[in-house]
Order: C-alpha cells, then structure tokens, then sequence
C-alpha cells in the first residue's frame, strides 16, 4: 500500500497535471513556433542566449524577449531591457512606466515560456508560472550550473516552482534524477517533460575562445597572469557564505605583490547591497573599497554585466560557490576554490578534486604564487573531469534545446516539419 506521503504528493499534483495537459492540448493557433524568453537580469540571459539565437535563424520558430521588473511591492528596473538592446536584440518592455501597467503576455499567445529562475516572488504575479501554466507550456533551465549539494539543488528545483513546469532541463545526473523524484508519475506519464542537457551557456564560451577583450588594463604581451576574483554575496553558510571579508585586503596586498599580473575583482552583482543591508559594511567603506581598486594600477572592479570575455582571457579564477565557477571549468584553466566545505552532488565530486581548494590565507597565497609561476599539477585532472562531467562543450547546446521543442510540437500534432 502507498505511504501516505506518497498518497498526498499524487491528490496534491492531480490539478497541475490537469492544467499541464490541458494547455499540452490546446489547439494552436500561430503559424510558427511562439516561444517567450523572460528576462530580468542582464548578467543570466547567457543561460538562454544560444537557445534564442537558434530560434531566430529557425524559419518555423518566432521567439521573443520580454524584459521585466524585478517586483515586490513596485516594478524595480534592473536594466536588462538595455542590456539586451545593446546586444541588438528586439525587446518587449513589460512595464509601461506611464500606464504602471504590465504587459498582456496571453494576448502574445506564446506556445511555450521560459522562465529565467525558479524565484517565483521576484516576478509579478502575472508572469509567474502558476499563471502562465494555465495558457501556455512553461520551460525551465537552472540561471547557473548547479554543482553543489541536495540544499542548492532543491533550492533551484524546488517542486513549488517546478510543479508548473511542462519542460524541465536539467544539467547533470543529479539534477535529473531530483526532478525525477519530484515528479515521478507525472514524468512517466509523459504530461512533464525532464530532459538532462549539457548547459546552453557554455556555449558562448566557445565565441570567446579568441577575443581581444579590451576591458582589461593592459595588453596581454604585458602581462604575466590574469587573475579574476569572484566573492559571493551572502554570508549565510548553508547557501555558501562569502570569502569576501576572508581576502579582502589580502588581494590588495598581493596584488601590490605582483605588479606583472593583473587582477580583476568581481564581486557578485548583489553582494555590495547585501553588505549595506546587513550593516557589514558602511557605504563609505564600500566606496573606499571601490576607490582602492581604481587607485590601484593593476587592480580594477568589474562591474559589467558581462564576464565571459573577461573568463575567457584570464588565467586563473579564484572563486567561492557559485555557478559561474563552471563556465571557468570550460576554459581548462585552473580554479582557486575558497568555499572548502562546500558538499558537491555526486554528479560534480570530479569538478571539485579538480580544483585548488584552500581553507585560509596562507593556502590562498601558496597556491597563487604556484599558479603565477607557471605550475599547475591538477591541470590534467581538470581536463578530464570537465570532458567526464559537463559533458558536450561544441557551441551546439542552445539548437539541441530548441530541437527539443519542435519535437514537442511534432508529437503533438501542432507542427509539421518541412
């Protein structure tokens, strides 16, 4: 007989299966493919970049972005629109800031959504997918590689989030296998769609295997080593906490070492507020902090949305938990992991014994001073566990998604291929 766990997890799940079956059902109506892309964050659309890309030179597909607010009591712009115009991209403002109104994504008719993270809170109620499941099929990817334990993975798969999703693309065996659990007679029923890709962000790495990057400050004939540094933004130890207050100073003082190299400092993009917010620091020390880095000839604060590029010609990356640590991996190069007692998932345990990982201040500077000399004993490690668990890195990933979803269509006998 069922547990009774397993009796309240099928009666709970039976309304959203409905409603993802109806919606999997419904007569279409557009002449192509109509996927949205929900942006809010510049610095994520990388997660979805490549999927987009693909679908704009697919002649049976239109895809759109719509840019929206973050939102709690009032639309917040956090400039994605802008981002994504740089970029060149046609762009749906979802916010009218002289109406105050949001944008009637239902009137679009969109045939699937992809939602850009699994933070359902920061969006306005009407684009959240407990709204959008009930006219449309809505498609999730984690916004970063998820190499971390159970609590990362049920963070980013949470089941309140995913129980309104019809495509779940997970990145790895673990991931997969999580989603599976959630939603296991769904999934067998064929009414939700789980489908393990290699991640569509990697492969922008490919586009900048052989760039030029100018925002560095020197040439790179002038230049020893380039090292990036990437601190966290929370200090809460179940989430990973930060290094930041750990090497603060330190990299300062290396850095004044080292006049060869260059350092890039890149604190995450929340972590400045969040120090404010919780009283870590003042906001004259941190623009004492961000004048130490201008004054500072080899030492500068990046602060664009964009880090591929500079991930791409740097070489070397010293890194708490994160998800950019992977898009790193790609490159081969070596990693510096700060957050030692951060538990991988079982897919990824090859990713961490492939990375220098350190424990205090000492260690940090005994491995930098290694790396910038030129040794590197973990490289052919790194090498092989980047091919064993990231699996295909051929710039392809962003097409194999969007195939993914054509076929959807096929099956359902919305759209023929010609």
């Amino acid at each position: 007989m069922p547990s009774i766990g397993t009796m309240i997890r099928v009666w709970s799940g039976i309304p959203t299966a409905l409603r993802l079956l109806k919606v999997n059902r419904k007569k279409k109506t557009n002449e192509k493919i109509r996927i949205v892309f929900i942006c809010q964050l510049g610095h994520l659309w990388g997660c979805h970049q490549t999927i987009y890309e693909a679908a704009l030179e697919d002649e049976m597909v239109e895809p759109y972005i719509l840019a929206v607010p973050e939102y709690w009591e009032d639309a917040v712009d956090t400039g994605a629109a802008e981002y994504l115009e740089g970029l060149g991209y046609p762009v749906i403002r979802a916010f009218d800031t002289e109406s105050r109104k949001f944008y009637d994504l239902q009137s679009l008719n969109p045939d699937y959504v992809f939602l850009p993270r699994p933070y359902d809170h920061y969006l306005p109620e009407q684009y959240r997918g407990d709204a959008l499941s009930k006219y449309t099929k809505v498609c999730y990817l984690c916004y970063g590689y998820t190499c971390e334990d159970d609590h990362m993975i049920e963070t980013c798969f949470t089941k309140y989030f995913t129980t309104n999703c019809y495509m779940i693309f997970p990145e790895n065996d673990s991931t997969r296998a999580f989603s599976y659990t959630q939603h296991p007679i769904s999934a067998r029923l064929g009414i939700r769609h789980i489908i393990q890709t290699p991640f569509p962000r990697f492969d922008l790495m490919n586009r900048y295997k052989n760039v030029e990057a100018k925002h560095w400050l020197k040439p790179r004939e002038d230049v020893n080593k380039r090292v990036i540094w990437t601190p966290r933004w929370t200090l809460t130890e179940e989430l990973g906490a930060s290094s930041f207050f750990k090497y603060k100073e330190f990299m300062f003082d290396f850095a004044a070492k080292h006049v060869d190299s260059e350092f890039l400092l890149r604190p995450h993009p929340l972590a400045f507020d969040n120090f404010l917010k919780t009283g870590k620091m003042t906001a004259e020390e941190i623009d004492a902090y961000k004048q130490k880095c201008q004054d500072m000839p080899n030492v500068q604060l990046d602060r664009r949305k964009e880090y591929l590029d500079s991930f791409a010609t740097a070489d070397i990356l010293v890194s708490d938990l994160s998800g950019v640590v992977v898009d790193f991996a790609v490159t081969g190069k070596p990693i510096i992991y700060c957050t030692p007692e951060q538990k991988f998932n079982k897919s990824c345990e090859k990713l961490k014994d492939s990375y220098y990982v350190v424990h205090n201040q000492q260690e940090l500077e005994e491995t930098l001073e290694m790396l910038i000399a030129g040794q590197d004993p973990k490289k052919e490690d790194r090498e092989r566990a980047v091919k064993e668990v990231l699996g295909t890195c051929d710039g392809k990933n962003g097409w194999r998604i969007l195939q993914y979803i054509k076929t959807d269509c096929e099956n359902c006998g919305k759209y023929t291929k010609r």
